[in-house]
């Protein structure tokens, strides 16, 4: 009952996103599930019905990726979306260089709202993909909300 509640006020509100697809990932009991779901929900309502520009209702939404001196892929995040949860290992992110071929990849926070992804072996990053798993449980890149970021790829051509 709880889950045709949850679907009709999004097809209402016309919120579906990637935020609330990644809710069953929160936690493996249903009961939180469905309380992480209608949280992020109601921060989405929040901002689109009632119109709370403060209000952060998605999780890091990534919009560009340039390259740094040091070979490291440095990953920008949309405005509101991009205070970044500081953890001691970002996980979840693979790298590539023109090859195309995927590395698990080091990650870190850099001034709150950036991420830098490197591998020893890729010198030159051309794409970066984050949760790109089936089940990706060990992705956790979060902002200062909670909520976590959606699996995206993105490649240096996509600015």
């Amino acid at each position: 009952m709880m889950k045709e509640m949850i679907r009709k006020v999004m097809e209402w509100c016309k919120l579906w996103n990637g935020e609330t697809a990644t809710a069953k990932q929160a936690d493996p009991s249903s009961d939180k599930r469905e309380k992480e779901l209608a949280r992020r929900i109601s921060l989405l309502v929040k901002r689109r019905v009632y119109g709370d520009k403060k209000s952060v209702h998605s999780g890091p939404m990534c919009t560009g990726m340039t390259v740094n001196h040091e070979g490291k892929a440095v990953l920008s995040f949309e405005a509101g979306t991009d205070k970044l949860w500081a953890v001691d290992e970002l996980k979840g992110f693979a790298i590539a260089g023109a090859d195309g071929h995927f590395q698990w990849a080091e990650a870190v926070v850099v001034n709150g709202n950036q991420v830098a992804v490197w591998h020893k072996d890729i010198p030159h990053p051309v794409t970066v993909r984050y949760g790109w798993d089936d089940n990706p449980v060990h992705a956790n890149l979060k902002n200062r909300t909670g909520l976590p970021a959606s699996p995206f790829q993105i490649s240096l051509e996509d600015k």
